[in-house]
């Protein structure tokens, strides 16, 4: 009950970072009392493994997830909503350029620089930007309900990627000071 009126026109309504990480504590919060482990600390990685259990997204993730799902409708041309003209396909020249070269026939580019911070992060600023980083095998799906599976999959696999590589950058750390420690023991 509570999601599906906090997820009412989400895509209207985007979260500052402070106001989500305000929401992912509250999430954090229901989590452990689903659980029942009010009284556990949970770190980055354990956080995670939970909610991929409870195939709960974390707060950020499921904005993306509600905001890539009507892009999705809207560049496909199932929606009633139209792409806005400052919002066009790459051209050859575009994909042929250096530093451009992560583009390819489904990206799209603004035409317009954004000067304002309310334009850079309104829906189809944002979304664009969020549309040409996912692969392109799933952005060609054009059923919905495909694309919803495989973007959900892709969420959750680019999520775990992160935490255990921001894991093996700590384990990395904690190793790096052991061999200082061993090391000014040994002189």
């Amino acid at each position: 009950m509570v999601r599906s009126l906090f997820e009412h026109a989400c895509v209207v309504w985007h979260p500052s970072t402070t106001q989500l990480v305000r929401l992912e504590k509250v999430q954090k919060k229901g989590i452990k009392w689903i659980l029942n482990e009010q009284d556990h600390h949970y770190n980055n990685v354990e956080y995670i493994h939970r909610l991929r259990d409870l195939k709960i997204l974390p707060i950020a993730d499921r904005f993306i997830y509600s905001d890539l799902i009507l892009f999705h409708k809207i560049f496909y041309c199932t929606s009633i909503i139209k792409m806005p003209n400052y919002i066009e396909p790459v051209t050859d020249d575009d994909i042929n350029r250096l530093r451009n070269s992560h583009l390819d026939q489904l990206s799209l580019k603004c035409t317009i620089l954004p000067h304002v911070t309310a334009f850079s992060q309104s829906y189809f600023f944002r979304c664009f930007a969020i549309w040409n980083r996912i692969n392109i095998s799933i952005r060609s799906l054009q059923n919905s309900d495909e694309f919803c599976s495989a973007l959900l999959d892709y969420l959750w696999t680019t999520l775990l990627d992160n935490i255990n590589q921001e894991n093996d950058l700590l384990l990395a750390d904690c190793w790096s000071d052991d061999d200082a420690v061993l090391e000014i023991g040994v002189t």
